[in-house]
């Protein structure tokens, strides 16, 4: 037990569901289940929209185990820079007015990143309690990566980056391939590597129903960073290689209006959800055989999407198009949980259909899963591990 109070500073939280909201939230509820004296300062739900929140009542009244302090921030479905920047200078200013009002400045604070501006608008706040900052994005190079901002920008983004960097006491992220970036980044500091863990829990994988045409999903964000533009062209060809097979996306974002349109337009055996509920998420997953992860080229090496750890959680496999060096790339070759090409369809789709050509290979690959799943993807062992970080 810490025995003292803490904060937990992150934009993201519950009852938003993707992200890094359902770790978050499973970060809050473990802390304060291990005895934390907890105060999480975050914003209303707002991603990917606010629309997609809609059907969850209570949350502003929610009873919690812990104190919850929210600020508005603005929907995030159009995908654009600017109401990403003005939510994160408003989220900072949030920050600096609830610790200059006297929530708990010598407490030791757990920072999600993103975004990292809470670092610096905790030390202006007069806050002098260890900051631990979780770095689940390197914004610096995502931003670059997914087009946000020209390259030209990548040197100042990086010393602005540092400079936040500099003002935390614990540096914390999510695999080895993202601790090399960050101490390439910031070779002054140790990083520490605190695994992520299925936000659905683990279970068994499903047997394959013999009635079931082959079926594939996609599950998470519809927004650009996440590769979407691929998912018409990968069901055309799997249409065309396999006409029985059926297509499920569950999910939302800036792009979820032009990628259905698109998917309609291409028709077959479709079906269109939006995201459900973390108590149905699991089963929802093991409506498919194989759950595609896709990812912006370059953007993979510097972030782990935490979809592809629920779906494998939920004991699918994966197809992806994340590049062999990066986290999931690596993931999915040295454990044989998927399939993983580059950026090309055809041979994408054709590794899938050689798959169901070998239904026993299939049936392996579902058993490497649920058993990669059931050793590492511990989820008490890492919030024991944000504990031991927060200790002063």
């Amino acid at each position: 037990m810490l025995g003292v109070k803490a904060l937990l500073v992150t934009p993201y939280f519950w009852p938003e569901r993707l992200g890094i909201a359902p770790y978050a939230t499973e970060i809050a509820e473990g802390l304060a289940a291990r005895g934390v004296d907890l105060v999480v300062l975050t914003g209303e739900p707002h991603y990917p929209s606010k629309h997609a929140i809609d059907g969850t009542t209570g949350w502003a009244t929610a009873h919690l185990p812990y104190a919850v302090r929210r600020t508005p921030l603005r929907d995030r479905s159009s995908g654009r820079l600017g109401v990403r920047l003005w939510n994160d200078l408003a989220f900072a200013r949030s920050v600096i007015g609830n610790v200059r009002g006297g929530c708990w400045r010598k407490a030791p604070a757990l920072v999600i990143s993103p975004t990292i501006l809470a670092v610096p608008a905790l030390r202006l706040a007069g806050h002098h309690g260890p900051i631990v900052l979780a770095v689940y994005d390197v914004e610096s190079e995502l931003a670059v990566a997914t087009g946000i901002f020209a390259p030209q920008l990548q040197g100042l983004l990086r010393s602005f980056e540092r400079a936040c960097v500099r003002r935390a006491d614990t540096l914390v992220t999510i695999s080895t391939q993202m601790a090399e970036t960050l101490q390439r980044l910031h070779p002054d500091r140790d990083v520490t590597v605190i695994p992520l863990w299925s936000a659905c829990g683990v279970f068994e994988p499903r047997q394959r129903p013999a009635s079931r045409p082959p079926t594939f999903m996609y599950s998470g964000g519809l927004s650009p960073r996440h590769g979407v533009q691929l998912l018409p062209r990968i069901w055309s060809e799997l249409r065309r290689r396999m006409p029985e097979a059926q297509f499920i996306v569950q999910g939302d974002g800036s792009e979820r209006e032009s990628v259905h349109a698109a998917l309609r337009e291409i028709g077959g055996n479709l079906s269109l959800r939006l995201p459900v509920e973390k108590e149905t998420l699991a089963q929802s997953l093991q409506d498919a055989d194989l759950q595609i992860v896709l990812q912006l080229s370059g953007v993979a090496t510097h972030t782990l999407p935490s979809k592809a750890l629920t779906c494998i959680g939920a004991g699918v496999p994966i197809v992806t198009n994340a590049e062999a060096h990066s986290t999931l790339g690596l993931l999915i070759d040295h454990h044989g949980l998927g399939i993983r090409g580059d950026d090309d369809v055809a041979a994408i789709t054709g590794q899938i259909a050689d798959l169901f050509a070998a239904p026993k290979e299939l049936e392996a690959m579902q058993t490497r899963v649920g058993a990669y799943a059931a050793q590492h993807l511990d989820r008490e062992r890492s919030i024991d591990a944000y504990l031991a970080a927060l200790r002063p």
